[in-house]
C-alpha cells in the first residue's frame, strides 16, 4: 500500500469515525509520541476511552511491536495528552483499544493478534469505495477481533481511574456492517494503564550548560516497547512506593513532557529540565522524599511521598510549561 493510498484512508476515517464505531471521536491524526512511536489516528469512545486506529502494510508481526510502542507512547505522554485533548473528552490514563486496519490479513493474523492479552484488537479490513453520490468511503469489514483482558486479568498498576462510574460498562460495539460476522462485544472494566519501570541511567555527555560547568546532558528514555502490552505491573505506581522510584517517575515524565524540554543530570540527585536554556524546573532527592522547584523562581514544593502529591507536583510544572512556553505544534513528544 503506498504512503498516499493510507494517508487518503487515514483522511477518509477521520472524515466519518461513526463508520468505524457508533460515538467514536477523532481526537488527532498522525500523532508523534515518540521518535519511532506514530499513531495514525487518536480518537475516544462514548466512554472517554483511548482507541488507537494503526494502518497496516499486512504485517502482523510487526504491527505487535508497534502497538506495544503505542501503549508505551501513550503512557509516557499521558500527562501532556490529557492537557491537550482532556476537554475532548479523551482520558489517556485508561486502558486503550487498538483498531488494526489492513487491505488485506493475512490467515495467520488471528493468532499473532491475540498474543496481546492486555489489550482489545480489533483487525478491520478495509477498501475505498464511492458512495450513492460518488464521494469516496470506506468499506470496512470486521477481520477477527482479540478477547482483550478478560474480567479474571490483573488490573494494570496505575494512577486511580478518574472515571470509576464507567467500570463494569459495556464500551461500544463496533457495526462492522459489511463484514457478516457476528460482533463479539466484551466488556471491559476501568484500567488503567500501567506505570512503566523507571528510565535507565541517564546517559552522560560533556556539554556544559550556561548555568554553570560539570553539567552532564541527557535526553528522556524512549518509549519502553511492551509496557503496557502483556508486560505486566511496572515500576510501581500506588501509594507506598520507594521514593527513589518517584525520583525516577518525575524525571522520566518531565522529560515526556515535549521533544523542547531538554534533561540535564547534576548529580545522582539532581536532574534539572530547560526549555530554550530557561529553567522549567529541578528534581532533587530528599530523605523525606524528592522535591520539584518550579520555574526561574525555584518554587520548592513539599516532598513527594505519595501519588497524590506526585500529581499536583508534576501538575504544577505542566501548568508553568504551557503558561509560559506554549503548547507544542503537532501534539505530544
Amino acid at each position: 500500500m503506498s504512503r498516499n493510498t493510507q494517508d487518503s484512508a487515514v483522511d477518509l476515517l477521520c472524515a466519518e469515525p461513526e463508520r468505524l464505531e457508533p460515538g467514536l471521536v477523532v481526537v488527532d491524526k498522525r500523532l508523534r509520541l515518540g521518535e519511532d512511536v506514530v499513531i495514525d489516528v487518536l480518537a475516544r469512545d462514548s466512554l472517554g476511552y483511548p482507541v488507537v486506529a494503526l494502518f497496516s502494510s499486512g504485517d502482523v508481526a510487526q504491527d505487535l511491536g508497534r502497538m506495544a510502542r503505542a501503549v508505551g507512547g501513550l503512557q509516557g505522554g499521558r500527562y501532556l495528552l490529557t492537557r491537550l485533548y482532556g476537554e475532548q473528552g479523551l482520558d489517556p490514563g485508561q486502558r486503550p483499544r487498538f483498531v488494526l486496519l489492513a487491505t488485506r490479513f493475512p490467515d495467520s493474523a488471528p493468532q499473532l493478534l491475540d498474543m496481546m492479552a492486555q489489550v482489545e484488537v480489533h483487525a478491520v479490513e478495509y477498501r475505498v469505495v464511492r458512495s450513492s453520490v460518488g464521494r469516496p468511503v470506506l468499506d470496512l469489514q470486521t477481520f477477527h477481533r482479540t478477547s482483550g483482558p478478560g474480567a479474571s486479568a490483573p488490573t494494570w498498576s496505575g494512577r486511580p481511574s478518574s472515571s470509576g462510574e464507567r467500570a463494569g460498562r459495556s464500551r461500544p460495539t463496533s457495526p462492522a456492517s459489511t463484514s457478516g460476522r457476528p460482533a463479539h462485544t466484551p466488556t471491559r472494566a476501568s484500567a488503567p494503564l500501567p506505570v512503566p519501570p523507571p528510565p535507565p541511567e541517564l546517559s552522560r555527555g560533556s556539554a556544559e550548560d550556561a548555568g554553570g560547568s560539570g553539567a552532564t546532558s541527557a535526553t528522556p528514555p524512549a518509549a519502553t516497547p511492551g509496557a503496557g502490552a502483556g508486560a505486566g505491573a511496572g515500576a510501581g505506581a500506588g501509594v507506598g512506593v520507594g521514593t527513589a522510584d518517584l525520583f525516577e517517575r518525575a524525571v522520566h515524565d518531565i522529560g515526556y513532557l515535549s521533544q523542547r524540554v531538554r534533561t540535564q543530570k547534576r548529580s545522582d540527585d539532581r536532574v534539572e529540565f530547560l526549555v530554550e536554556d530557561v529553567l522549567l524546573a529541578v528534581v532533587e532527592r530528599g530523605a523525606e522524599g524528592p522535591r520539584v522547584s518550579v520555574g526561574a523562581t525555584k518554587q520548592v514544593g513539599g516532598p513527594i511521598q505519595d501519588d497524590e502529591a506526585y500529581h499536583d507536583e508534576l501538575s504544577r510544572v505542566f501548568v508553568h510549561f504551557f503558561d509560559q512556553f506554549g503548547e507544542d505544534e503537532g501534539g505530544a513528544a
